[in-house]
């Protein structure tokens, strides 16, 4: 895992880029004084509290900040289960080291603010890449789990709509200069129409651009007068020798991009409703994804079934373990200031259970309730 850390340079600025549509879980360990030693660990796929622990164990500093970032507009949204002092002057100034610049926003999981660094800027997503040329490579990377998904089921291929903007970039640079500044101008905007996940509007935007060209392409200039050339007696052709036929690739099986999809929902779903619980079933995505890549459908669908059937059975426990929490919360804290016989026990049980909830351990987090619910009734008497 190490060799994946810490994040730098350009994978900053995709990450960045993909808060936009989930949340990225973080570790950050703003190094030491006076040193540009900051130090990011970030990944869609993994817990924030372990990329927390890489974070000290690999940074300069002693400590670290973990959690998730999401970005809106000129804000980036850090929501921390630990933070540290200065958090937000210290990310922002992390940032614009990669050409990053954005408001810092840290507040809790219940949405309280506990740190800002908030100055007026300008949207940074407009200002990037605006110096002639858009990165089409990117652009459907920034439209969006769900909006992506039901493009292609109304479809629409996302991929074929960048293949399409690819195939029209150079002709849109070789375009004649009473038509270039049109063209160009409908080419960015179909990269921003995919960018935002506007697929159907850039779908329609690219066929218009594409009959353009094409009109473009057979307006014939009139070519130059060839000169008389010399008779010249025909010469015998040698006989042309058959080509042996490249066997074509055999196709991509259907299945594939819609097993995608799945896993970007999926991925989305486990570090959104399961929280720390998700670290394992994220690793388990990452394999399925690498059986996607190499065509193995098969493998890759059975994967799918288990990782959807245990989520749902993680999602289950933690709505029930939630539920308990709520109730025994309160009934221990009043146990400890008075009542139980035992407070080491009831605090050493108490402390195992939410050890658990912390690690996403939700079903050991429940078998721990009864014992607890036992040593509140024999302190009520």
């Amino acid at each position: 895992m190490a060799s994946e850390f810490p994040v730098e340079g350009d994978k900053v600025k995709k990450l960045v880029k993909k808060s936009r549509t989930m949340p990225i879980p973080f570790g950050f360990n703003a190094g030491t004084a006076d040193e540009d030693d900051e130090y990011l660990a970030a990944h869609a796929r993994k817990a924030p509290e372990v990329l927390g622990k890489i974070a000290v164990a690999e940074g300069a500093g002693t400590k670290s900040a973990y959690g998730t970032f999401a970005i809106s507009d000129s804000e980036i949204h850090l929501t921390c289960f630990r933070t540290i002092p200065q958090l937000a002057k210290k990310f922002k100034l992390f940032l614009k080291r990669f050409k990053v610049h954005l408001n810092v926003v840290v507040t809790d999981p219940d949405g309280n603010v506990l740190d800002s660094d908030v100055e007026v800027l300008k949207d940074w997503f407009r200002e990037e890449g605006d110096d002639g040329e858009e990165d089409v490579a990117d652009a459907p990377g920034e439209s969006g789990v769900t909006t992506e998904a039901e493009a292609m089921a109304s479809g629409i291929d996302v991929a074929d709509l960048t293949d399409r903007l690819r195939a029209l970039q150079p002709k849109v640079a070789a375009a004649p200069p009473e038509v270039a500044p049109r063209v160009a101008a409908a080419f960015k905007a179909a990269v921003g129409l995919i960018r935002d996940g506007r697929f159907e509007q850039a779908s329609i935007t690219i066929a218009q651009l594409q009959a353009v060209m094409a009109r473009l392409a057979t307006v014939a200039r009139p070519a130059p007068k060839a000169k008389a050339q010399p008779k010249v007696p025909p010469q015998p052709q040698p006989r042309p020798q058959p080509q042996p036929q490249a066997k074509a690739p055999p196709p991509a099986d259907p299945r594939l991009p819609g097993m995608r999809a799945a896993v970007d929902t999926l991925s989305r779903q486990a570090a959104e409703v399961l929280g720390n619980g998700a670290a394992r079933y994220l690793d388990a995505l990452e394999a399925i994804e690498d059986l996607i890549d190499a065509g193995n459908a098969d493998r890759a669908m059975r994967g799918l079934a288990k990782v959807q059937e245990a989520v749902a059975v993680t999602r289950e426990a933690r709505e029930k373990w939630e539920k308990v929490r709520v109730i025994l919360e309160p009934l221990v804290a009043k146990a400890m200031d008075g009542g139980v016989t035992d407070r080491d026990v009831l605090r050493s049980r108490w402390r195992r259970a939410t050890e658990l909830d912390a690690a996403g351990e939700y079903a050991r987090a429940l078998t721990t309730a009864p014992d607890i619910v036992q040593m509140l009734r024999q302190a009520q008497g």
